[in-house]
């Protein structure tokens, strides 16, 4: 079973409790784009604050999970989130 777009951000709620307010706010929550964006730009910070651990989490969530979510999560997260980040202030984040 694929997961939906409800379940992809329930588990990164679960996991990223700061996410809740933003990703359910009734702007974001119709859509994945918005959503996307507001998990990027929270990864940005961890990369900016040199947060490996957080960064870690992030990506091992997003490869975890990259496999498992439908066609529009999965799309939303190449157009919106991957490629997207500027690894210029720590690039040893981007290679680890």
């Amino acid at each position: 079973m694929m997961k939906d777009q409800d379940l992809f951000i329930k588990e990164l709620i679960d996991l990223f409790l700061s996410l809740e307010e933003e990703l359910l706010d009734e702007d974001f929550r119709a859509s994945i784009t918005f959503q996307m964006g507001s998990f990027k730009r929270f990864m940005q910070e961890a990369i900016a604050k040199n947060d490996g651990d957080m960064f870690d989490a992030m990506v091992n969530f997003i490869t975890k999970n990259l496999h498992l979510v439908d066609k529009r999560v999965q799309n939303a997260i190449y157009l919106s989130f991957l490629g997207k980040l500027d690894f210029s202030e720590n690039p040893h984040l981007k290679n680890g």
